[in-house]
């Protein structure tokens, strides 16, 4: 699943990648050490899918891995703060765009500035 995942998410980011490729192109939002956050997406992806088949490749090996006894009340914290990310998410989404199509570059907020 976590290759898939990663798969997705380069197609994803190859496609915001072919959306600025144009000479002159700016690019979208801001850049990290000179690449935009959709090119780091990409890299980010396949380095991903390198260490997923890294590992498969070891645990194929019948090599010994300790399991790990992590708290069950952590998983409980990450999950509510999964929740709250998702759920600030789509409040500043709605905010953002409305209820309709959201803008190409948006700038403000469509609901707050009326």
């Amino acid at each position: 699943m976590v290759i898939i995942g990663s798969i997705l998410t380069g197609v994803m980011a190859s496609r915001q990648m072919c959306l600025h490729i144009m000479p002159g192109d700016t690019g979208y939002g801001s850049a990290f050490f000179g690449l935009h956050f959709y090119t780091w997406t990409l890299i980010t992806s396949i380095l991903i899918i390198i260490a997923v088949a890294v590992v498969l490749a070891i645990s194929s090996m019948n090599v010994a891995f300790r399991s790990l006894n992590i708290n069950p009340d952590l998983f409980s914290i990450v999950g509510w703060v999964f929740l709250l990310l998702i759920t600030a998410n789509l409040i500043s989404t709605v905010l953002e765009c409305g209820g309709g199509e959201c803008a190409a570059n948006p700038v403000t907020y469509k609901l707050l500035s009326k």
